[in-house]
């Protein structure tokens, strides 16, 4: 009784954040402006998704607000600034707590914009998602991390011209690997015809990578 309770609030939560729009954001931090509860959509995420929600808890992005590292800067610079990539889901005028602080940046963050379930391009041989899914190519470039991986310091105002405080997005298109998406390195697929792109979301701490 209970799993087919939890089956028909996914199905309908689903059906909510289908949208009708030909246009969607892409990710960023907060405000995010939703009609929802974040922790109740990224629940029904998980439902489904098991696997890879083992592997985005394991990741960084799940650990952004609750790192150690970023914790101690975060004592000593307090700033909405900071807590508003690092904890997305919360008011970043105020210090994240609970779900929205243990869960960092969540499946919601990145996948649910302006109320509509958003991914890459369809693969070969993906299959059927069962609920209404906004396909949208920027998801396969670096468009889709650049909100949150390259910005100017906060303090723009002060300077006679903006100065970047993180440049990821710079830097890759001046690599030799510009001409290949940041997922094909961070997120690379599993494996097989029924894998999908990791969600452990791989960088210069794992030796893996």
């Amino acid at each position: 009784m209970r799993g087919a309770q939890t089956a028909r609030q996914v199905f309908l939560y689903c059906c909510l954040v289908a949208g009708t729009s030909n246009a969607a954001p892409l990710p960023g931090p907060a405000p995010q402006h939703r009609s929802q509860s974040a922790m109740a959509m990224n629940r029904a995420c998980e439902t489904c998704h098991q696997e890879i929600t083992r592997e985005w808890r394991e990741s960084f992005h799940a650990r952004s607000y609750v790192d150690p590292a970023f914790q101690r800067a975060l004592r000593k610079e307090p700033r909405p600034f900071c807590r508003a990539c690092h904890a997305p889901e919360a008011d970043p005028l105020l210090p994240a707590v609970g779900w929205a602080a243990e869960s960092g940046v969540a499946c919601v963050t990145c996948h649910v914009l302006d109320d509509q379930v958003v991914s890459g391009p369809t693969r070969k041989n993906a299959g059927t998602a069962p609920h209404l899914v906004k396909r949208d190519s920027r998801f396969a470039s670096e468009e889709a991390c650049a909100r949150c991986h390259e910005f100017s310091f906060p303090d723009g105002h002060a300077r006679t011209r903006p100065e970047l405080m993180q440049s990821t997005v710079t830097e890759h298109q001046r690599s030799q690997a510009a001409e290949r998406g940041c997922a094909s390195c961070h997120m690379p697929h599993t494996g097989g015809n029924g894998g999908h792109l990791s969600h452990r979301f791989l960088g210069g701490h794992d030796p893996d990578l």
